[in-house]
């Protein structure tokens, strides 16, 4: 019984600690699926307050700006859950997304860590037709605040990534956020692009328990060869 039982300990014992140290948890923020098509051109503004499924506290504040010409923001959950952001010709401007509950000083009064101390937010990038940035800013509910900023390079495709690192060595608390603000700025004009979700994620690290385990599996497999030689 003893012979048997000691490779079926190691087994589980490696399972358990990959399993824990493979571990994420996501938040999704936004996942564009729904909200109100908006146009503004020269310098106006145009601004959506309401609730919509898929985002993070229930609610999303929009605001759109165009410096110049005219800017168009359209949602479409038919193709893939998308946000264009389509600047005409001669035009320029931005788009923000304020996450931060229902309420004109609403707060999420959100842990993004979760017991750990690493993650990130990722917006998806499905095309940018264009050069410009997309920033992320946090404020915790002790009025620290931060903004990470990445560049949209022309042609670009893929994941932009903004560390958690960065918000906690500027002082924000990400265990108790108060509000998440996503801008997409055009930094010439025509310029086109559109997006996927809005996500933010930890990375579980083994718990000491995960770590004991896989050290006494460490010992097992070690035992097992000293055994293993003397038979020999």
């Amino acid at each position: 019984m003893k012979k048997h039982f000691i490779p079926f300990l190691l087994v589980l014992t490696l399972v358990l600690g990959f399993s824990q140290t493979q571990t994420r948890a996501d938040i999704l923020i936004d996942d564009f699926a729904t909200g109100v098509d908006l146009s503004t051109f020269g310098t106006t503004s145009a601004v959506d307050d309401g609730f919509h499924s898929g985002v993070l506290g229930g609610y999303r504040d929009t605001l759109v700006v165009a410096s110049s010409g005219g800017i168009n923001i359209f949602y479409s959950p038919v193709i893939g859950n998308t946000i264009a952001f389509d600047g005409i010709a001669g035009s320029s401007g931005f788009y923000g997304s304020l996450y931060d509950g229902a309420g004109l000083d609403g707060s999420l009064n959100l842990d993004l860590l979760g017991g750990t101390t690493t993650g990130s937010f990722s917006l998806v990038v499905y095309d940018a037709n264009g050069e410009g940035t997309a920033h992320v800013s946090v404020l915790d509910n002790g009025g620290n605040a931060y903004s990470s900023i990445q560049h949209l390079n022309d042609g670009f495709a893929g994941t932009l990534s903004f560390d958690y690192a960065d918000f906690l060595t500027a002082g924000v608390d990400l265990t108790d956020i108060k509000s998440i603000n996503l801008v997409i700025a055009s930094s010439g004009v025509a310029d086109d692009f559109t997006f996927g979700s809005f996500t933010a994620t930890n990375s579980v690290v083994p718990e000491p328990a995960t770590l004991t385990l896989l050290g006494f599996g460490s010992l097992l497999i070690m035992r097992r060869r000293r055994n293993h030689r003397r038979t020999a």
